[in-house]
């Protein structure tokens, strides 16, 4: 359930999904050689998918995968620039992330969404890395994008997401404000 604070509006939105218990007994069942199989898509849908609905955007991050990433040429920046610009012209109000079961894979799938989700502009720094040597690295926040979202976002997290996509949800609940469900 989701309400829209601009308009005063408020509604309910039901997205597919399995519970923790469907989701182990899907396991058992494939461990004991049954029919229950996960249906493997063979085109982008392997690495995300994006709807837009009468009411908010769903942008399905299923992996960030680097094989993945290559074979459909899919590069971070130039994917969130056209997500979110499209996003930013249907004047949407909601943005639903779903990272369920993103085991991760390239970092900067996490950090290209910066620039289209920071609630106010922002000089410090987001990340701060140390090499086996002892050195350090300051990452800074990104300038924000024309093409920001200013609507509310919701995140979709389960104990299946991990590595860069923990990352991103990290970020989004930071920088975004972003309401973490899962």
């Amino acid at each position: 359930k989701v309400k829209d604070d601009i308009r005063g509006r408020s509604g309910r939105f039901e997205i597919p999904a399995l519970t923790r218990g469907e989701m182990s007994l899907n396991v058992r069942a494939r461990r004991a050689g049954q029919g229950v199989q996960a249906i493997v898509p063979k085109d982008i849908t392997e690495v995300y998918e994006w709807e837009m609905e009468e009411e908010y955007a769903l942008l399905k991050l299923k992996t960030f995968q680097r094989s993945l990433l290559e074979k459909y040429k899919i590069k971070a920046k130039d994917l969130y620039k056209g997500l979110f610009k499209e996003l930013n012209r249907s004047g949407k109000k909601f943005l639903v992330i779903d990272l369920r079961n993103n085991y991760g894979g390239r970092w900067e799938m996490a950090y290209e969404m910066l620039p289209y989700i920071q609630q106010e502009a922002s000089s410090k720094y987001f990340k701060k890395s140390y090499s086996w040597k002892g050195r350090s690295k300051s990452y800074k926040t990104p300038s924000k994008s024309r093409f920001d979202f200013e609507g509310k976002i919701y995140v979709l997290i389960n104990g299946r997401s991990f590595s860069s996509a923990s990352s991103l949800a990290r970020y989004l609940k930071e920088f975004g404000g972003a309401t973490l469900i899962g």
